[in-house]
């Protein structure tokens, strides 16, 4: 009867020390878990941070290009007023040319007529 104790003595004791073992166990997973979930959250956020950069880096760069076209259709479109001004001036003076053309035209017909009377 003794052994049957001693067994069941040394049964129990497997089963607390089982019991035990399993809780630890799971609270060591529970604490790495938590440390793996951790790290991976601080690389995420290292990532996250990394693309927040390069987004701003990229954006400077748009910027920059943006300024520079500005720039450059602002001195088109200086150029462009100006090319236009000459264009209307030269148009009116083309308009004078043909007046006075026209004015000649008809001086010489009337100079033409009266000799001919």
């Amino acid at each position: 009867m003794e052994a049957n104790v001693g067994a069941l003595i040394a049964a129990v004791a497997a089963i607390v020390a089982a019991v035990l073992s399993y809780r630890a166990s799971t609270k060591a997973n529970t604490v790495s878990d938590r440390k793996v979930d951790l790290e991976e959250y601080r690389d995420a956020q290292a990532r996250y941070k990394e693309m927040l950069a390069e987004s701003d880096r990229h954006q400077e760069r748009l910027r920059g290009q943006i300024e520079r076209l500005t720039t450059q259709v602002d001195g088109i479109s200086q150029q462009l007023a100006k090319e236009q001004d000459v264009s209307n001036s030269l148009r009116d003076q083309i308009r004078a040319l043909r007046g006075q053309v026209l004015l000649l035209e008809q001086m010489a017909d009337t100079g033409k007529n009266r000799g001919l009377k």
